[in-house]
């Protein structure tokens, strides 16, 4: 393992801590970057497609559900239109992915740190990767 690896490791079982039952860490950024975009109008644009798709209501439904469930256990929080105007926001776009199996339906929400604004870097590049744990099958 690398020193940089063994650093993020460190970073991570330090940063360790169960809060009400959740498991929570602290992201290993990445100490030479720093948020240079505000992802608002890409976030906008998701927006504006995702509601094309709740004229299916059965999908808002659905969605909405899956949303508040996120909202409740304080895993995302609603976006106010004070952060909007900070320069330096960064939006964690998401989108909704249908799986089908044995004739049942699940959806879930995937969050998308790949995504970023024209000529600006995403959330995950900000990220260090750290050590792979388990391996490829």
């Amino acid at each position: 393992m690398s020193t940089l690896n063994r650093k993020i490791s460190k970073q991570f079982h330090d940063s360790y801590k169960v809060i009400d039952g959740r498991r929570v860490v602290k992201f290993p950024w990445k100490k030479d970057r720093t948020l240079s975009s505000n992802t608002y109008d890409i976030a906008l644009q998701r927006l504006k497609s995702l509601q094309k798709k709740f004229k299916n209501t059965d999908f808002q439904n659905i969605y909405t559900e899956l949303m508040q469930d996120y909202i409740d256990k304080n895993q995302v929080e609603i976006a106010t239109e004070t952060l909007a105007n900070e320069s330096r926001t960064f939006y964690l776009l998401h989108h909704v992915v249908e799986k089908q199996k044995n004739n049942n339906v699940k959806y879930r929400i995937v969050f998308d740190g790949s995504s970023h604004s024209p000529g600006h870097p995403s959330l995950n590049e900000f990220l260090s990767k750290g050590q792979i744990y388990c391996e490829k099958f």
